[in-house]
């Protein structure tokens, strides 16, 4: 991707809050194709592996967070896929709640989790981009994957009722193929332990992903870099939009 020139002179400064897909490991950080493209931002991240919704608000409300002193053209939150991945096998909930990152079964209850995150956000940052939560294994068909689309719809109406909160549905950017999907699943996510810390190029990532016929991921949730460049490519138009949009 090539680098463009600056358009925002004051430098923009953008929150971003959320699970690994925020933190960008394991697997390739679309963070880094970000400010290739828009190299003014300034970009805070707080993204935390493995974060679900409630752990994530207990880090907005308990720690002491430097950031959260300051004030943001943009908050970006992106968390509910750890809520429904915990489901994948038995006892990984469990040890979910005892790290202190219990997942959050009821959509009633993970609603009303959320909406205090966008309260919180909404005192420090100007505007507020969501997204869905996206897919655990890229076959469209997977009882987690219907979960996951009803939590993306759940907070797509949640953002709808919030004043300066936008939902970018990455759901129609990175689509799952309809046909002949692959069928690998993270059926280990005990597995995430050892990539999360390990020295990994994003080729290896993206020779993972081929191996197993993944299209945005190399596991199913992590993304290679075809992925990473889309979702950087859209939260660029949406950044942008915003930014404009606030200037004049």
């Amino acid at each position: 991707m090539n680098t463009v020139s600056p358009r925002f002179a004051d430098n923009p400064r953008i929150l971003l809050w959320g699970d690994s897909l925020i933190e960008g490991k394991p697997g390739v950080a679309f963070t880094s194709f970000l400010s290739e493209s828009l190299p003014e931002l300034c970009l805070v991240n707080r993204g935390r592996g493995g974060d679900t919704a409630l752990s994530l608000l207990r880090r907005l409300k308990g720690d002491p967070v430097p950031e959260m002193r300051e004030q943001y053209e943009i908050a970006i939150l992106w968390v509910g896929v750890n809520d429904v991945f915990a489901d994948l096998v038995p006892g990984y909930g469990l040890w979910k709640s005892a790290i202190r990152q219990p997942p959050t079964r009821n959509p009633d209850s993970f609603a009303g989790i959320y909406r205090s995150i966008l309260e919180i956000l909404r005192r420090h940052a100007r505007n507020i981009i969501v997204l869905p939560p996206l897919f655990v294994g890229e076959d469209p068909s997977r009882g987690l994957n219907r979960k996951l689309i009803q939590l993306g719809d759940l907070i797509s109406a949640m953002a709808e009722k919030t004043p300066d909160c936008r939902f970018v549905d990455l759901r129609i950017s990175l689509p799952l193929a309809r046909h002949y999907p692959s069928s690998f699943l993270p059926v280990n996510p005990w597995s995430k332990l050892a990539t999360a810390f390990g020295r990994i190029e994003d080729d290896d990532y993206d020779k993972a992903a081929e191996r197993r016929g993944l299209r945005w991921t190399y596991d199913g949730v992590h993304f290679n870099t075809a992925g990473a460049r889309e979702v950087s490519r859209v939260l660029a138009m949406e950044i942008e939009k915003v930014l404009i949009q606030v200037e004049f």
